[in-house]
């Protein structure tokens, strides 16, 4: 098997993308091409993470870049731009769905929350035997709206563990 054999084409890459995502992804790529040749450097991938307060160093940028550049041209064009951020938006959807099985084990009665009562019947089911304090803190730093109720919806579930929302 080929370092690339993981990879897509270039052309499937634009498969499926509405013409309305195609022209965030321009947007986007516009971004990083600062200099509008068609392709991002080394450089204008330093410029841009550095904005955005990350500092990533010579060794990951090239790591990054070496990732996506499938024509080994030493920069990132719009196809493989639009490549890796499909790779990723992949990744993500199958992270959430499997988070979304995994709270789906812990929400015995399949109503979007998952209760005292519930986190407790399962934790002892796997040999583990919380205390009453010890279930209502864990339920406790998961319901991050605050809301009072001693139950976790799957939206707080995902964010207390992504910290970002991930089920609308």
């Amino acid at each position: 098997m080929t370092e690339n054999s993981h990879r897509s084409s270039p052309s499937k890459a634009i498969e499926n993308i509405s013409p309305e995502e195609l022209a965030e992804l321009r947007e986007a790529f516009r971004v990083f091409d600062q200099d509008g040749d068609g392709s991002i450097t080394l450089a204008e991938l330093r410029i841009v993470l550095d904005q955005m307060g990350l500092e990533p160093t010579e060794e990951e940028l090239q790591d990054m870049i070496r990732e996506v550049d499938e024509d080994q041209s030493g920069s990132i064009s719009f196809v493989e731009f639009v490549g890796m951020v499909k790779r990723a938006v992949d990744t993500n959807k199958s992270s959430r769905e499997e988070l979304f099985r995994a709270f789906q084990v812990f929400d015995l009665d399949q109503n979007g929350y998952i209760t005292m009562e519930e986190l407790r019947t399962v934790l002892q089911a796997t040999g583990d035997h919380p205390t009453d304090e010890d279930a209502l803190e864990m339920i406790a730093e998961a319901d991050i709206d605050g809301d009072g109720r001693s139950e976790v919806e799957k939206n707080e579930y995902c964010s207390q563990i992504y910290e970002i929302k991930c089920f609308s």
